[in-house]
């Protein structure tokens, strides 16, 4: 049922996304080329939103395939933030991709390219969007966790950082719960489903890993 929904709902929306773009590209006039971009707006995020709610759906049947191959650390990090330079750029943000130099160039990670970057995209489009001067940076390290000391397993840390409002210390604890938003007076200006921060989580949970707030 799911795959089923998957294609009949995110077909059409591309198909439109798609005539959208090509519209922008045919030299509008101002005032038409507005209304083309409020569309391609409204459409991308509701793609964001249909893409939320379909991989709810198969986290919560067990239906949500991993591929744990691997992954070049370098090119997922700065991929993943590239995807966002047209955000950046609207909102005249910073932005940078830091990565530890004690981790090789040539170093890979076992986990799934595809989610990894959904991971990160998420954290990083959420920081652009309660940012509104500054910037947003992705740093990746090696991490240590409590408890693996002796673990002949390495670590990999990304982190991203942005200069934003913040969230509310009493808001931390159910950050990640689905359905919910750190502050709903917030979220209703920004416009959240609630989802992003839980699929995060269980994507990472998915692959062996973890998500953190500070």
């Amino acid at each position: 049922l799911v795959a089923n929904m998957s294609h009949e709902v995110r077909t059409p929306l591309t198909a439109i996304i798609g005539l959208l773009d090509l519209l922008a590209g045919s030299g509008l006039a101002d005032a038409p080329m507005a209304h083309v971009n409020v569309m391609q707006s409204a459409s991308a995020d509701l793609l964001v939103v249909v893409n939320d709610i379909l991989d709810f759906f198969k986290l919560e049947s067990e239906k949500l395939n991993i591929e744990m191959i691997p992954v070049d650390i370098s090119n997922v990090a700065t991929q993943s933030l590239e995807l966002q330079t047209a955000a950046l750029e609207k909102k005249g943000l910073d932005s940078e991709v830091t990565i530890d130099p004690t981790i090789p160039a040539s170093c890979h990670m076992m986990g799934d390219a595809t989610r990894i970057r959904q991971i990160l995209r998420n954290f990083i489009s959420n920081a652009i969007k309660f940012t509104a001067e500054g910037g947003v940076f992705l740093t990746v390290n090696k991490y240590f966790p409590e408890h693996h000391e002796e673990s002949e397993t390495e670590w990999i840390q990304f982190s991203v950082r942005d200069t934003g409002i913040g969230i509310h210390p009493e808001n931390l604890a159910t950050l990640f719960e689905a359905f919910t938003q750190a502050d709903s007076s917030v979220a209703r200006r920004f416009g959240d489903t609630g989802l992003g921060l839980h699929i995060a989580r269980q994507l990472a949970l998915l692959m062996g890993g973890r998500v953190e707030v500070e």
